[in-house]
């Protein structure tokens, strides 16, 4: 399965609801109808999906490291048990999954459709 989502235009009381920084194509100046961004979306999508079938994630992982916006930054991960795990982000496997550094210097593999990753916020 996968999953996106793109703010497109959000009003004041949704920012106001979400608790974490926020952005919109609107903000960013992208005026693409609706319509026309979904059917641009899904002509990328497909194209990465055909590559990731033949080949597997690892042949899309150098794109996927070279726009990775956590990369060497301390991040905390909401796990589905209510969980959570804390280190730095260091990038994904071959295989899709995120890769954290722990306090210990060692990687731990996380994958899986309920992870949510946040910068981390010190207490």
């Amino acid at each position: 399965m996968v999953g996106i989502g793109l703010n497109v235009q959000l009003h004041e009381a949704q920012r106001d609801s979400i608790d974490q920084a926020v952005i919109d194509l609107a903000e960013v100046g992208v005026t693409i109808g609706r319509n026309q961004l979904l059917a641009d979306c899904l002509q990328e999508l497909h194209a990465a999906l055909v590559i990731f079938r033949e080949y597997g994630f690892a042949a899309l992982r150098a794109d996927w490291v070279a726009l990775d916006a956590y990369a060497g930054k301390e991040v905390s991960l909401l796990l589905p048990n209510t969980q959570a795990a804390h280190g730095v982000a260091a990038g994904v496997d071959e295989t899709g999954a995120l890769l954290l550094r722990g306090s210990n210097n060692t990687l731990t593999a996380y994958s899986g459709g309920e992870i949510s990753l946040r910068l981390r916020q010190r207490q």
